[in-house]
């Protein structure tokens, strides 16, 4: 499966990343490039700065269909596209993992993200 996520404002507004899977938080490093952070002891490097971002529209999700040049044999896969907005709470100064924050700002985080959804079906 192949998923891409695409930022809408904030630091990474107009950057892509391509990512495993899309999830409802992404950290993303940035200093001029912009890059996941992978695991929670993925830091970021010196000038880096980390940005929570959330989910904000429901996943869009598609399949392709085709035939390897190569071999003539069909091949295909799934695909996903998640928006991303940066969050309004972030983990400045936050001396914890990536997982304790979440779990610290949870009832907020969920709010957030239920109301981009709701708005974005209504």
């Amino acid at each position: 499966m192949h998923s891409t996520a695409t930022f809408i404002d904030g630091p990474a507004d107009g950057g892509t990343l391509d990512v495993d899977r899309p999830t409802i938080m992404l950290r993303v490093a940035s200093g001029g490039i912009v890059c996941r952070i992978l695991s929670n002891d993925d830091w970021p490097a010196p000038g880096e700065e980390v940005h929570a971002y959330i989910m904000c529209q429901r996943p869009a999700t598609g399949f392709w269909d085709g035939r390897d040049p190569k071999t003539n044999r069909r091949i295909g896969g799934q695909f996903w596209h998640a928006t991303y907005r940066l969050c309004k709470l972030q983990p400045t100064d936050f001396e914890g993992t990536w997982y304790d924050w979440c779990e610290a700002n949870e009832a907020a985080l969920k709010a957030e993200h239920d109301a981009y959804l709701t708005k974005a079906t209504s």
